[in-house]
């Protein structure tokens, strides 16, 4: 019981961290069609380019130690390498680290690949694991 309130806080706070905010949502800017791929193409198109440091929640909002899961994430990287429409797919355990995934993914930039001259909009769902040690 306690490890289950313990994860509710913790989804509580992630949920707050993507709360309402005054100023306009940024817009995905589209070249081309967005191409939809699978996660082994990725590097054919976008390169990471920044990797900024995640804000990680204080520890008593974190899951319990010994909790592993990954989470498969939906998004469309456009035409500048930002990230639009992130959504969770998947995951296990359900909802643990659903939060940790979405933040990881908004301190992402990319760079188009030297293929991707046209700087085409992809559309990916990748998996990302998690082991709170």
């Amino acid at each position: 019981m306690k490890n289950l309130l313990r994860i509710s806080i913790f989804v509580l706070f992630i949920s707050t961290m993507f709360g309402c905010s005054s100023s306009p949502a940024p817009v995905a800017v589209l070249n081309t069609d967005i191409k939809i791929i699978d996660p082994e193409e990725l590097d054919d198109y976008w390169i990471p380019e920044i990797r900024r440091n995640i804000s990680y929640p204080p520890e008593r909002y974190m899951p319990p130690q010994g909790v592993k899961g990954y989470v498969k994430v939906k998004y469309i990287i456009d035409s500048n390498g930002n990230i639009f429409n992130a959504e969770v797919v998947e995951s296990e355990p359900e909802k643990v680290f659903d939060g940790l995934a979405l933040i990881s993914l908004s301190n992402k930039k990319f760079s188009p690949a030297e293929k991707n001259k046209n700087r085409m909009p992809v559309k990916v769902v990748t998996k990302m694991r998690f082991n709170i040690r």
